[in-house]
């Protein structure tokens, strides 16, 4: 009679242990939100910073998402979203322009490629073709740019990124035709110059699409000699007063601006690329920073303040050099100090 009871109690001691199992597990599945697992319907989701045009999503290994939206060629935003218990919660990360051609995710990296000739001839008033390449980092939310210039892109002829930041392009100089024979370059982002410089260079693909792989034992081109640099000036600089500095020296200097021509007077603006030639040879190169010349004109302005403030506050886009020239406190990082320096500076210039 006792052994009945103990096997009674114990069938019923399984069973509430059991019963117990199913109730932690279904309610730790709905405290951690298991039970919602879909991405988020970007159509459904009402914010300033979803653009009509061009949307994507990516997943982020953190369980939040970026998307990507644009206004035709105007402008692009980059936004952050995370799941909470009312929504979706969207944030804007990086508002860039104009609008990028061709878009990739590639080891949690957003690159995108774009046509800047609109957005540099507004600061520098003359036609100034270049491509762009930005690269957008999914964890930190930090955008970085590579500048091509004075050349035009086939953005539907393999135009890809590779992991590492390899990436494949076929361009060729203003006014020069592409075919089907002109080379793919490739390029890699994480160069330390500032303007990219092509390492190797693919044969043209054939029909079909696919590009050929280099013949069996050719080896990459060697990069162009010498390194691009920054160089911060203490202030406003002429070209003539450049180029009479290096009249004790052997070489020649040869300053070129945004547009891709050769300046003979007036300033050296902020992203200039500043060359040393010597016998008709590069033997060293920098590009201009100017303090507080964000914009490129040459010397600081009202124009520049209200550039670094958009800055600060949306987020819009600036080159290496930029930031460079606006980073007035030399911490390494713009902040409202630099741009309280910046307006101290305009003030005083009057």
């Amino acid at each position: 009679m006792s052994i009945q009871r103990s096997r009674r109690f114990g069938i019923g001691i399984f069973l509430w242990v059991a019963v117990l199992f199913v109730i932690a597990t279904w309610y730790c599945a709905a405290v951690s939100g298991g039970e919602e697992t879909d991405p988020p319907d970007l159509s459904q989701i009402e914010s300033p910073y979803l653009l009509e045009d061009n949307r994507a999503l990516f997943p982020c290994d953190d369980g939040s998402y970026v998307a990507i939206s644009t206004e035709g060629t105007k402008r692009m935003y980059v936004v952050k979203l995370w799941r909470t218990s009312s929504g979706w919660e969207v944030r804007l990360s990086a508002s860039l322009r104009p609008g990028f051609r061709k878009a990739f995710c590639v080891d949690q990296n957003l690159y995108f490629f774009m046509d800047i000739t609109d957005v540099l001839e507004e600061g520098s008033g003359v036609d100034a073709p270049a491509i762009q390449i930005i690269r957008y980092h999914m964890e930190d939310e930090q955008t970085q740019a590579r500048i091509i210039r004075n050349a035009v892109c086939d953005y539907d002829r393999t135009c890809q990124v590779e992991s590492g930041g390899r990436i494949l392009l076929v361009h060729a100089p203003l006014l020069e035709e592409i075919s089907d024979a002109t080379p793919v370059r490739v390029y890699q982002f994480d160069s330390a110059d500032y303007v990219l410089s092509p390492r190797e260079e693919l044969p043209q693909f054939p029909e079909g699409g696919e590009i050929s792989e280099p013949p069996a034992g050719s080896e990459p081109s060697e990069p162009e000699a010498g390194q691009t640099l920054l160089y911060l000036f203490d202030g406003p600089i002429s070209v003539s007063e450049l180029e009479d500095s290096y009249t004790e020296h052997t070489g020649v200097v040869r300053v070129t601006g945004t547009d891709g021509r050769i300046k003979t007077s007036g300033r050296v603006a902020t992203g200039d690329l500043m060359e040393v030639l010597i016998d008709g040879q590069v033997s060293d190169r920098a590009v201009a920073c100017i303090p507080g010349d964000v914009t490129g004109r040459g010397n600081p302005s009202a124009a520049d303040t209200q550039f670094l403030y958009e800055y600060l506050t949306v987020g819009c886009y600036l080159s290496d050099a930029q930031e460079k020239a606006g980073d007035l406190n030399n911490d390494g990082v713009l902040s409202t100090g630099d741009l309280l320096l910046l307006k101290e500076m305009v003030w005083k210039k009057g």
